[in-house]
């Protein structure tokens, strides 16, 4: 079991701020770069990742993805006459076992924080539901709700394989979520 820590540089520099494209072009790379990362396992902390061993090869193609974004962001950020370095810094450290038992329980807290937030995000969708009348709406909703379901399902998948067990709350919110797909199709 390996862990990832990053630090990625943010949108949040004053030269940018007077600079709506290169703000919004800095802030889309840190979000891609941080989806990115974070499709390796299971976030601990904001910018702690731990990874299971079936994933470990994947992480080098992940910080050479990273790594590339930033550099290319680096240069755009020149041409828009903004000389700042973009650079991230992104480690992978092995484990020992307590650090793995406490990186696990990190996991599974952070897990149970994004169930709970899902549930009140359907919860909410749910209640204005009959609201949705155009067609074309419902099928953005369920397509949305589609990609979610599949979100929280690949999260789930990364927790079990660096051995987390599932609350019984990821199961309410599965539910949930083909809840409220039946009741858009219907």
């Amino acid at each position: 079991m390996k862990v990832l820590v990053y630090d990625l540089p943010s949108e949040n520099h004053k030269v940018l701020q007077s600079n709506r494209g290169l703000y919004s072009k800095v802030r889309a790379t840190r979000v891609w770069c941080v989806e990115r990362l974070h499709k390796l396992g299971v976030q601990c902390t904001m910018s702690v990742i731990l990874v299971s061993p079936e994933r470990e090869g994947l992480i080098e193609d992940a910080i050479t993805s990273v790594k590339a974004r930033y550099l290319g962001l680096s240069l755009a950020l020149r041409e828009g006459g903004v000389d700042l370095m973009m650079e991230p810094l992104i480690r992978v450290l092995p484990l020992t076992s307590e650090q793995e038992a406490t990186m696990r329980e990190l996991g599974a807290r952070r897990l149970i924080e994004v169930i709970d937030s899902g549930i009140e995000r359907i919860n909410r969708l749910m209640e204005g539901l009959d609201e949705i009348t155009e067609e074309s709406q419902r099928r953005t909703v369920v397509y949305n709700l589609n990609r979610f379901e599949s979100e929280v399902q690949d999260l789930a998948s990364r927790a079990r394989e660096v051995g987390i067990e599932l609350p019984r709350d990821f199961e309410y919110l599965v539910s949930l979520i083909d809840e409220a797909r039946r009741r858009l199709q219907s």
